[in-house]
């Protein structure tokens, strides 16, 4: 994950903000009560009674911001997700009102991305300490400040990217593929892509690890398939390679059970090894190709090749 420094040079504090609002022109009592209230930094307030007031001042783009912040500081203060849509809705609204309010989101937005970043150092540092209960308690705030963050600007990238890692770190590995995936799609970067690789192939291990070949081909086959991504990334030589055992361990399988040919199954193992004996720089990862190559091409009854594959084995041992 790329972490930013200083992302926005001098970003103002809530109450550099409130200093910037004023309350002017003819508005509902609660709506004026709100504003007092946002200048206080009683966001619990402030929302309820400007959410009451703007039923009636619907064009107070002002008072859209000032609850669209307050929806969201209350949400985090809480730890109530479900109000960070809510503040999303608010300040689009604003934004729509009054197209001016644009540096302050971006200042808001600033706040909540730097102390979701804060908090995910703060639980690397926890988990390099040993120190589970800490590491969870700052990682739960980190994905907090970040889902805020994307809500305050959906575009966010960088924010995604700290949930992902979050979801990735707490064991929702769908959560966290389905999130790297809406980030590839935007970005089409090769670091979004290594991580979205690497997501697959630990999915794809897991699943032929536990004999479900079908699953693992499945995920190995998106790693393979992601745009761009280098025939030399580590991650997708591993899910070639692994793609390769699942069909040869889905064979033997079969083999074993005597219930079908598995012969088309050895066909689609050599078609994922046999390149990858040709890119691959790792001695260790090249003699295991070759391993499984040696008997793949025994079984298919390809001597020639079982020959030449053996001898580039002993090569490299």
């Amino acid at each position: 994950m790329k972490v930013f420094k200083n992302i926005l040079a001098g970003v103002m504090s809530l109450g550099l903000i409130a200093l910037f609002v004023t309350i002017y022109g003819c508005t509902s009592a609660e709506t004026t009560t709100g504003k007092l209230a946002f200048q206080q930094k009683d966001f619990d307030k402030a929302a309820i009674e400007l959410a009451k007031g703007l039923q009636i001042d619907k064009q107070d783009s002002e008072g859209w911001y000032m609850l669209g912040v307050s929806l969201i500081q209350v949400g985090i203060n809480s730890g109530d997700y479900s109000k960070l849509p809510e503040g999303k809705k608010a300040i689009d609204e604003a934004l729509k009102l009054n197209p001016g309010y644009g540096d302050e989101v971006l200042a808001f937005w600033g706040l909540n991305f730097n102390s979701a970043v804060n908090y995910f150092n703060e639980g690397a540092k926890s988990v390099n300490q040993g120190d589970t209960l800490g590491a969870k308690r700052n990682f739960d705030r980190a994905l907090l400040y970040s889902t805020a963050a994307v809500n305050i600007i959906p575009d966010s990238l960088e924010g995604f990217r700290i949930m992902g890692d979050i979801k990735y770190i707490n064991g929702s590995s769908d959560e966290a593929v389905k999130i790297y995936e809406t980030v590839f799609e935007k970005s089409k970067s090769s670091a979004d892509a290594s991580i979205l690789a690497k997501y697959y192939y630990e999915k794809g291990l897991k699943h032929r690890q536990a004999e479900q070949y079908d699953d693992a081909i499945k995920m190995f086959g998106k790693a393979l398939e992601i745009p761009g991504i280098a025939k030399d990334n580590k991650y997708y030589e591993f899910s070639a390679f692994n793609m390769g055992i699942s069909y040869y361990q889905k064979a033997s399988k079969i083999a074993l059970e005597n219930s079908g040919d598995y012969k088309p199954l050895l066909v689609e193992c050599v078609k994922y090894l046999e390149p990858l004996s040709k890119t691959a720089k790792d001695k260790g990862l090249l003699k295991d190709v070759y391993e499984f190559l040696v008997n793949a091409y025994d079984a298919l009854g390809d001597d020639a090749k079982k020959e030449e594959a053996n001898k580039k084995k002993l090569e490299l041992q």
